[in-house]
């Protein structure tokens, strides 16, 4: 059975997604990164929901990177029961995908995989997506790209067509494990934003210090440097609108988390990059 499940507005820190955002899930089963994060294997993946239920099981999984594993949102390095698309802490304010699919489907064991890892690129996200093909989701959330949008320099022509490729496949391996499976896939949020936003030199000692995205946020970067910034992000998120254009019945893309729409109270004060859980939609 296929239901319409409205998840509006769906949860978030205000850096990740926000507004109102309907997205069709299967009700039913159809039977490394930078240095500056820590590397992780098989032994990180994080997997939540009750096990011994009688109920059906309602499997949802999260691809990305460190915005998914909820890195330094409150408290250093990962916080993967405080992430936007399946967190788990019901102490939490993030009104995660996985408890929003928790009180949607209320007969269903609802459990959560979330294979994400800091650090990763478009390219990591092929592999997570291979693991995940074990667990057959139901309904998977897919964000990834401002670590290679961060990495790429001009001209990048090569790296888009890398870049689309890697999130075809990616979205596929997860259709091929269940083809009744549905994917959201949210746009890149505006990093770029974060320069215009905070000017601190803690801020700035950390960027430079840390490295997240050395051709935007390094103190050396120049006006133009960030403007050929913003052109690199924004033509990576039209090859997502574009690679997802062509699953429709799998994948619905949102563009809104690319929206600007964040401010200081969202970020991170660890690391002044990621967001933190301030202030969740309601």
């Amino acid at each position: 059975m296929i239901v319409t499940a409205d998840l509006c507005p769906v949860s978030i820190i205000k850096y990740v997604i926000v507004g109102c955002v309907s997205v069709i899930v299967a009700a039913g089963r159809s039977d490394a990164g930078d240095s500056v994060y820590p590397q992780l294997d098989d032994s990180a993946i994080v997997i939540f929901g009750g096990a011994s239920s009688m109920k059906p099981i309602y499997r949802m999984g999260s691809l990305g990177d460190s915005i998914t594993t909820a890195f330094d949102a409150d408290g250093w390095f990962d916080n993967p029961a405080l992430s936007w698309s399946s967190g788990y802490d019901p102490a939490s304010i993030v009104k995660t995908h996985y408890k929003r699919l928790q009180a949607l489907f209320p007969e269903f064991n609802v459990q959560s995989v979330n294979v994400a890892q800091a650090g990763s690129v478009a390219s990591d996200v092929v592999k997570q997506s291979v693991r995940l093909q074990t667990y057959r989701v139901d309904y998977a959330t897919l964000l990834v790209g401002a670590n290679d949008v961060c990495k790429w320099q001009d001209p990048i022509d090569d790296a888009l067509t890398k870049f689309e490729k890697d999130v075809a496949t990616s979205i596929q391996n997860v259709i091929d494990a269940n083809g009744s499976v549905k994917i959201l896939v949210g746009a890149i949020p505006a990093v770029d934003h974060l320069k215009r936003l905070n000017s601190s030199s803690y801020c700035q000692f950390v960027w430079d210090y840390a490295g997240f995205c050395n051709p935007l946020l390094t103190s050396d970067r120049t006006p133009d440097d960030i403007k050929a910034f913003g052109v690199r992000l924004a033509r990576a998120n039209a090859a997502l609108a574009n690679v997802t254009s062509k699953f429709p019945e799998h994948v619905r893309f949102v563009a809104a988390t690319s929206d600007p729409i964040f401010l200081n109270e969202h970020v991170s004060n660890l690391d002044c990059f990621h967001p933190n859980i301030l202030e969740a939609i309601s």
